[in-house]
């Protein structure tokens, strides 16, 4: 186990990330044979060993990039959502759950009330 979660080991088959969530999954299991099921008296998976993961820095569209992008897909079903999206900050799976009842033009105000879950093929309030 402690080659599973001990970054100084170097397994190929995961990647830091996965160890991460491989790490989390066992100490919260681990916990809760301590707190709920009192099985152990302490926790074998160690903070110390926690992976660590790093952030990689976000590129994002440059102004003249954005404005490419419209150009390209002027007259295209992905026309509307792109203007959206660029011009609000809205996440892809907020501009699919828009409604119009949700968008107060008079304001200039957009109200994100839902989420489309693409796992679930539905829309989350």
């Amino acid at each position: 186990m402690e080659e599973l979660i001990n970054p100084t080991y170097y397994l190929a088959e995961f990647s830091l990330k996965s160890r991460a969530h491989l790490y989390n999954l066992l100490h919260k299991m681990f916990e809760d044979a301590i707190h709920h099921f009192e099985f152990l008296t302490f926790n074998p998976v160690i903070k110390r060993y926690k992976p660590k993961v790093y952030q990689q820095e976000r590129s994002f569209l440059t102004v003249q990039e954005s404005w490419r992008l419209l150009r390209s897909c002027k007259g295209s079903w992905l026309e509307a959502p792109l203007w959206v999206s660029l011009f609000t900050g809205m996440r892809p799976c907020e501009v699919q759950a828009l409604r119009w009842q949700r968008v107060d033009l008079p304001n200039r105000r957009i109200v994100i009330s839902a989420i489309f879950k693409r796992s679930e093929n539905r829309i989350q309030d």
